[in-house]
């Protein structure tokens, strides 16, 4: 399973989605990392990668007016 720190473990390899999202992601008191304003390419890709790093808790919210938030977290052991 993957650490809750996952993003810091990645190269940046050109991707500049994951440079954005490491840059902006918050963790709430519950663990709970959350990236917001994210337009639909990069929550898709956001939520792919996070599928392919064994993060099953995430989420997909959508505001008209802020665009997409993916929130996810690591399962407590």
């Amino acid at each position: 399973m993957s650490a809750p720190g996952v993003l810091n473990n990645v190269a940046p390899l050109g991707n500049q989605w994951l440079e954005k999202v490491r840059q902006s992601a918050g963790t709430d008191e519950s663990g709970w990392k959350t990236v917001a304003g994210l337009n639909r390419t990069d929550a898709e890709q956001l939520l792919d990668w996070l599928e392919n790093q064994v993060i099953s808790e995430k989420e997909l919210l959508f505001d008209p007016a802020a665009g997409f938030t993916v929130r996810w977290r690591a399962k407590k052991e």
